[in-house]
């Protein structure tokens, strides 16, 4: 590896941390202001959960396609591939990988609407589409903190010259199963005691456990590119 190579990676290291984040802390700390300020309920809240794997999955995918045209996200000891080949097997692998991950967005969409009609009291009520642009809007605030990551980590660090196609691949069903298991947990709770549901204790501690998952797994993202570098 070059000097220069070894400065971009090593020297930005605060960067990464003061804006990736940071803006990570901020978008879902911004979430729980915007609960209290609007007074959201609890599903509304997951809504918002909901529409946020829907980022993760989009910019895994523009990680994916980034990294086919500028690195070499295949190459291993015996072959290499050029960038056009690259962007052909990326987005094949991508048509089949998004047919899986929008089964289990929509599967997680429709028991959240479900889950939602059944607390309101009226069970044949889906109240997922009630105030979807809204939320849709509200989730905005994830949609900047990824583009940061995006732009901080994976460009201007250029995690993208060592990012491996499997890793990329995998990253989208990691972060959502454990968004897909708090936004469970979080159900069975409300639909086992009805009275919790929308307290403000009981939704503050929602928020910082998945806020404590989300920075956990940023790390683990962030090392397992760093351990490609070695």
């Amino acid at each position: 590896m070059s000097v220069n190579e070894t400065s971009a990676v090593s020297l930005p290291a605060t960067a990464r941390i003061s804006l990736a984040v940071v803006s990570l802390l901020a978008a879902n700390l911004g979430l729980l202001i915007i609960y209290f300020v609007f007074d959201l309920t609890l599903i509304q809240l997951l809504i918002v959960f909901w529409w946020e794997s829907l980022w993760i999955g989009l910019f895994c995918a523009l990680k994916l396609l980034t990294a086919s045209i500028a690195g070499s996200p295949y190459e291993n000891r015996w072959f290499g591939m050029s960038p056009g080949t690259n962007l052909f097997v990326s987005i094949v692998a991508l048509g089949f990988v998004s047919a899986e991950f929008l089964g289990l967005f929509i599967i997680l969409g429709v028991v959240i609407g479900a889950a939602g009609g059944h607390l309101a009291g009226n069970p044949e009520h889906n109240i997922l589409f009630d105030q979807l642009g809204m939320l849709i809007s509200v989730s905005g605030v994830f949609l900047i903190s990824h583009s940061i990551s995006f732009v901080v980590n994976f460009l201007l660090l250029r995690e993208y010259r060592h990012a491996r196609a499997g890793t990329l691949l995998a990253l989208p069903f990691r972060r959502c199963l454990a968004l897909m298991f708090t936004v469970g947990a979080a159900l069975i709770i409300a639909l086992s005691v009805p009275t919790l549901a929308n307290t403000g204790g009981f939704i503050t501690v929602l928020v910082l456990i998945k806020l404590t998952a989300d920075y956990f797994l940023h790390r683990r993202e962030r090392a397992v590119f760093a351990n490609a570098l070695g």
